[in-house]
């Protein structure tokens, strides 16, 4: 072999593995969750006058400042105990399904309150209903990203003091203009469980485990709106339409006292912002930060993520066309493992497209039925249900191109 006069540099990259890594890793839970130990070596194959090529293996560390979980770290959410993931799961379903108990649970009683306030206007009558609703499609623009700021617990315990509060106004209300707007802001606050639980079931569970914490926050949305107008019609027939409220105001103080004392912080960029605080005071090492960290200020990261769910919202063909399904039929399982790492946000984004079309709905409904009458009203219902039938299917045979395509890959959320 001829002698080479040009020195080749070969930068290789070789990974490491004990076992294969854990499959569909979330990207927001950091190192814990991959078996073995990964190194990367450069190697430089230098020619002599020979013709002989030396190897000179150089390790190269990984940077000592970075803060991320180790393997099997007991504060990692993903390691918790199952008998404490529950625990969470329960709290949290609790509230999720209280939220859509309590948009229907008046319901039966407008024409008491209607009655109560000498009132025969049928717009007002259909937004005591509604005008809560449309609370759920103003409150995710704000608790979804503040939830991935500042963590899911705080933004939990402040949305379940300002229900209750409002459900206690509710109650109270001496007029009904003041009832709507108390109602609407209601809605606004409890839209946060709506919202944030599908982003706490993300934090807690890999996404081959998922599917029965997801069952248990999609039953609430289902349970509660068909429970709630029975219970409140008998109760308002019972007591008056004041008590649905209190009755609101009693479980909305169950939840707030079960919240401060068994809900959990699971966002994995919170805790490891704190542990990387706890770090720094403990080693005098200011250089350290977050595995999780992009190096952006609270107020830049503010901004990014209060337009986010907007941005997911018109931006992503995915989650507009389901958000337009989940207006029928659920299909917020696909969402949250689609975009794992914002999963609060992309529920916002779903939830803020479905709960207009639920609040402005029922105020055409008067006129809907009195053009086409009751059989070709609800046909109309029908139909639209049924336009939503093949969208499913249509992710499942081109939601990989989706996800990959130019266009997508080019947004940043």
């Amino acid at each position: 072999m001829q002698s080479l006069h040009s020195t080749a540099i070969l930068c290789v990259n070789i990974q490491h593995r004990s076992s294969e890594p854990e499959k569909n890793q979330d990207p927001s839970h950091g190192a814990s969750h991959t078996e073995g130990t990964s190194f990367t070596k450069d190697v430089e194959l230098q020619s002599n006058n020979d013709g002989e090529s030396d190897a000179m293996e150089k390790p190269v560390l990984e940077d000592p400042n970075i803060v991320n979980w180790e393997k099997d770290a007991p504060d990692n959410p993903m390691n918790w105990p199952s008998s404490k993931k529950i625990g969470v799961v329960a709290v949290v379903a609790f509230i999720t399904m209280l939220s859509p108990f309590a948009s229907t649970m008046s319901a039966s009683a407008t024409l008491l309150i209607m009655s109560d306030f000498s009132s025969t206007n049928q717009t007002l009558s259909a937004s005591v209903t509604s005008v809560y609703i449309l609370g759920y499609a103003f409150g995710p623009l704000a608790w979804a990203p503040l939830s991935e700021l500042y963590g899911r617990l705080p933004i939990y315990n402040i949305c379940n003091i300002l229900f209750l509060i409002f459900s206690i106004a509710c109650a109270v209300a001496n007029s009904l203009g003041a009832l709507v707007a108390f109602r609407f802001f209601a809605g606004v606050a409890a839209s946060c469980a709506i919202t944030i639980s599908s982003g706490t079931v993300t934090d807690l569970y890999p996404v081959e485990k998922r599917g029965k914490a997801m069952t248990s926050m999609i039953l609430g949305p289902l349970f509660g709106p068909a429970v709630g107008p029975v219970a409140g019609g008998y109760l308002a027939e019972a007591k008056g339409w004041r008590w649905t409220f209190w009755l609101i105001t009693i479980l909305a103080s169950a939840a707030c006292i079960i919240s401060f004392i068994f809900n959990r912080e699971t966002y994995s960029y919170v805790l490891l912002k704190r542990k990387t605080v706890s770090l720094k005071k403990e080693t005098g090492n200011t250089e350290l930060r977050s595995a999780l960290d992009i190096g952006r200020t609270p107020r830049q990261l503010f901004k990014t993520s209060i337009v986010r769910p907007i941005r997911m919202l018109y931006l992503s063909p995915i989650n507009f066309l389901m958000s337009l399904v989940m207006a029928a039929v659920p299909g917020l399982t696909y969402l949250i493992d689609t975009y794992t790492v914002y999963a609060a946000s992309v529920s916002a984004a779903a939830t803020v497209f479905r709960s207009l079309v639920s609040a402005l709905l029922p105020l055409a409904g008067n006129a809907m039925y009195d053009a086409l009458g009751i059989g070709w009203g609800n046909s109309l219902l029908g139909f639209m249900a049924v336009a939503c039938i093949p969208m499913p299917l249509l992710f499942w045979i081109y939601g990989e191109w989706l996800r990959n395509s130019k266009r997508l890959s080019r947004v940043q959320f």
